[in-house]
């Protein structure tokens, strides 16, 4: 994890303490699938990043429940994020990343000033 953008993420104090349960998480993530995933991660976009970082911690949640977990398989034309098995039984999964709208975001930046203002006030 070695783009800018997702590292500058972990060092702020909030998020430091993940930075090492995320790399051991991308280290159990499929090697030929993880470039793409790192550069879904290092988006500053917002949405392509959070999407990402749900499917690492939906992917580590299946390993950790003992599901053999193949990542967007190859014989699928339009391939879904996973594909699980456990116990003879299989599932197809597609990780949906549910985000505030466009107008909610807007109104967030927008408030931000007024907050930085309210913090600086004794």
């Amino acid at each position: 994890m070695d783009k800018p953008y997702f590292v500058n993420l972990l060092k702020q104090p909030a998020l430091s303490a993940m930075r090492g349960a995320l790399e051991d998480w991308l280290q159990r993530y499929p090697v030929t699938k993880r470039p793409a995933l790192v550069a879904r991660l290092s988006n500053p976009g917002g949405d392509t990043c959070r999407a990402a970082l749900y499917e690492l911690v939906f992917h580590e949640f299946l390993l950790r429940q003992e599901y053999k977990v193949e990542v967007e398989p190859a014989e699928f034309a339009n391939p879904p994020d996973f594909v699980v098995k456990r116990r003879k039984k299989l599932m197809v999964l597609e990780v949906a990343a549910v985000n505030p709208s466009k107008g909610l975001m807007a109104a967030d930046r927008a408030s931000r000033p007024f907050y930085a203002a309210l913090r600086k006030v004794d």
